[in-house]
């Protein structure tokens, strides 16, 4: 059960910080909403031709400008986020505003060990998802353009 998990203990330039977790389906959209944010930039990090550093550098910037966009889909992602932290006692997601103000930086290093501890076992099984990937290429390369017809004798019409 949710309640019997441990909040995770950080400590964000002195501050500490309690990160619980979200309920499933709430991680689930979270989730969603990073991948609709992040997939992009990943895409343009893993393509040929380009200095790293300047496709790194323009990848984030295309990320971290998609997310400034602010609005509803900026507080989709926050708010589950910070509802699951406590600072002080208090849910994090109510007071974000003003405790950020003039450390932005202290946010994001929040907010991404929230990431990082609601969605550990999804980046624990990313080598997983690799080799199932790497398996699903290496079929559809060996597959011969006949392996979906129907089978000889077959009633399909």
């Amino acid at each position: 059960m949710l309640k019997d998990r441990a909040p995770k203990r950080v400590t964000v330039d002195g501050q500490t910080y309690a990160i619980g977790y979200m309920p499933a389906d709430q991680a689930l959209d979270v989730f969603h909403r990073l991948a609709e944010l992040f997939l992009p930039v990943m895409r343009e990090l893993s393509g040929p031709g380009i200095d790293a550093d300047a496709q790194t550098f323009a990848a984030l910037e295309q990320g971290f400008l998609r997310y400034m966009r602010g609005g509803a889909d900026t507080e989709a992602v926050i708010l589950p986020l910070l509802s699951v932290v406590l600072v002080d006692g208090q849910p994090l997601d109510q007071v974000w505003g003003t405790h950020f103000a003039g450390r932005l930086m202290s946010f994001y290093r929040v907010a991404w060990a929230a990431i990082e501890h609601n969605f550990a076992d999804f980046f624990a099984g990313l080598d997983d998802l690799k080799a199932i990937a790497a398996a699903m290429a290496a079929t559809r390369s060996t597959a011969r353009p006949d392996d979906d017809a129907a089978p000889t004798g077959s009633s399909r019409a």
